[in-house]
């Protein structure tokens, strides 16, 4: 089985359309649920925080000769999550082999860029397209593509 999934381009400013194409080659022709295709953004941020030292860490600490001068220490945390995502049907229910399909996506006015590293405001901003093909009683085929969102 093949499938591909394009893109008009690969950069995009807040604002835009996103032009997309998925391309079925497929030999034998596939019985599909649904074809769905979602834009969303995927966020992880990074805090800092304080949390108690336990008893049996100070005592560690001090067994390897290191003094403890607070009951607290600071710690890194990590969390994730979609901050957006918007979801269209592309294909219903039916069987499938050589087919091609189009969709579009407007990129939000007040979309945040795309950042690969924790700056300032400590958040990577990750922007993808998904496309599934919900097959019944087997595993979704999922084809997925990173676009970049530029700042303004």
């Amino acid at each position: 089985m093949n499938a591909t999934l394009e893109t008009n381009k690969n950069e995009f400013y807040p604002g835009e359309t996103l032009n997309g194409r998925i391309r079925l080659k497929i030999k034998n022709p596939l019985e599909v649920r649904a074809i769905v295709a979602t834009f969303y953004c995927h966020e992880k941020k990074k805090t800092m925080g304080y949390v108690p030292i336990t008893i049996d860490e100070k005592r560690r600490i001090e067994e390897l000769g290191m003094v403890v001068t607070s009951p607290v220490k600071m710690v890194e945390t990590f969390s994730e999550n979609d901050i957006y995502k918007m979801e269209k049907k592309i294909a219903p229910k039916g069987k499938y082999s050589l087919e091609r399909f189009d969709f579009f996506f407007e990129i939000p006015k007040t979309a945040q860029p795309t950042s690969y590293d924790f700056g300032h405001d400590n958040k990577k901003i990750i922007w993808k397209i998904k496309v599934k093909l919900d097959i019944p009683l087997a595993p979704d085929i999922n084809i997925e593509k990173e676009i970049k969102v530029l700042g303004l």
